[in-house]
């Protein structure tokens, strides 16, 4: 997942940051700042995702996008028009902005649920009745049946 954000300055300035996000096989997420770039002049979407590409180019990600997270300026909607273009005619890639960019509030359900990875798997020590031991005070206790899974605890 990436998520990209246009930080305006008074100088009719801006910073855009570009960061990935991923899971690796052993369940661990990480993330890593790719791009903080200063533009200068108009912040327009035709340019937000110009940088957005060349960001996935310069790390070989451009088949591995999944998904975007912004907010719902308009600079960032027409970023997402444009952003399969540069896909589709330079790698012909398909890119579907409909489905694959989500707005803010995916992205603090993304803060919640890292926060909630953090808390159960960063030193979970298990007892033999599947309680779990954050290590911060918080405990939760796995049920898992045939068909689903659930946790019962507090996250603070």
């Amino acid at each position: 997942m990436i998520t990209a954000f246009l930080f305006p300055h008074i100088t009719n300035t801006c910073t855009l940051e570009i960061t990935v996000h991923w899971i690796d096989d052993k369940f661990c997420l990480h993330q890593q700042l790719l791009s903080f770039i200063h533009l200068t002049g108009s912040h327009t979407g035709s340019l937000f995702a110009s940088k957005v590409y060349q960001t996935l180019d310069e790390y070989d990600l451009k088949k591995r996008l999944f998904c975007i997270t912004g907010d719902n300026a308009a600079n960032n909607m027409t970023m997402t028009w444009h952003l399969p273009n540069y896909l589709a005619v330079k790698d012909n890639i398909v890119w579907d902005p409909d489905t694959n960019y989500m707005l803010y509030f995916a992205h603090i359900i993304n803060l919640m649920v890292q926060k909630f990875i953090r808390a159960v798997i960063v030193t979970p020590s298990n007892d033999d009745e599947g309680n779990i031991d954050t290590g911060n005070g918080d405990n939760f206790t796995l049920d898992i049946g045939d068909d689903n899974l659930a946790f019962r605890g507090i996250i603070s």
